[in-house]
């Protein structure tokens, strides 16, 4: 968890191109030295890294706001709220899977 915490900190400052080879860098070859199955290393980075608060984070979301922006086809603010549900469900779902990876046991 405080993995997943320490990728969304990093991408409030950083953007996703950055933030996924930084930490693969650091991170797979650590987890390969202490017994943790380096796919779900990346797994977590590449879920956790695609999340975003803010606009601006996200280019995909600033290209479809500017084709899109007189012509009234999504609510801001919904699709906001929508991203932040979003994000909690990829810490959930990291979470709960851990209980699958162990029981496959390559956790």
């Amino acid at each position: 968890m405080l993995f997943s915490v320490a990728i969304f900190a990093a991408r409030l400052l950083l953007p996703m191109a950055l933030v996924v080879p930084l930490f693969g860098t650091i991170f797979i070859p650590l987890s390969e030295a202490n017994g943790v199955n380096a796919w779900l290393i990346a797994f977590i980075i590449l879920v956790i890294s695609d999340g975003w608060f803010f606009p601006y984070q996200y280019s995909p979301k600033l290209l479809f706001s500017s084709i899109t922006e007189n012509l009234g086809f999504f609510n801001e603010k919904l699709l906001n709220q929508g991203n932040m549900l979003m994000n909690i469900m990829r810490l959930f779902v990291i979470y709960t899977s851990f209980f699958y990876w162990k029981w496959l046991g390559i956790l």
